[in-house]
């Protein structure tokens, strides 16, 4: 296996997760950060694949348990395909959060608001240092998506 392998197949595997992506998944983690804002709770979850974990507690629903599942079963595959294995990892976990207070309009386009979606990495290589890593998106919703959630399946 190639570290940087590794690193790739993880940083795409995040970007999907944070992604409105449901390519590998009907359901998505917007929906987990959305319903915990509405409930005033911070817009956090914590996903770990390894585990099959989800934290906190207030985000576990049917919903938020589909998508850890579907992408726990795609997980090895995206692994093989770069060429690395899921047997090589004793932590991955990923904490999402979004930052609805610095959600701004965008212009001419009042309905929507554009929200910073960022998602840090974690993991560990057998006989290797955990490692960590951040990366973020933007995410045009629209106001009522705050509301009610964006649509899945």
């Amino acid at each position: 296996m190639k570290y940087n392998n590794l690193k790739s197949a993880i940083h795409n595997f995040t970007h999907s997760i944070i992604s409105r992506d449901y390519s590998h998944s009907g359901k998505l983690v917007h929906n987990i950060l959305i319903k915990l804002k509405n409930h005033n709770l911070l817009p956090q979850v914590k996903l770990n694949f390894i585990d099959g974990t989800i934290q906190p507690n207030e985000a576990i629903d049917d919903s938020s348990k589909k998508l850890l599942l579907d992408y726990r079963n795609w997980l090895p595959e995206h692994l093989e395909n770069h060429k690395c294995s899921i047997s090589e990892l004793e932590l991955f976990e990923i904490i999402v959060f979004a930052d609805f207070d610095k959600a701004y309009h965008l212009k001419n386009a009042e309905d929507y608001l554009r929200i910073k979606f960022i998602a840090i990495l974690n993991w560990k290589i057998k006989g290797k240092e955990n490692e960590s890593r951040e990366i973020w998106i933007e995410e045009d919703l629209l106001q009522e998506d705050l509301i009610n959630g964006l649509y899945e399946f």
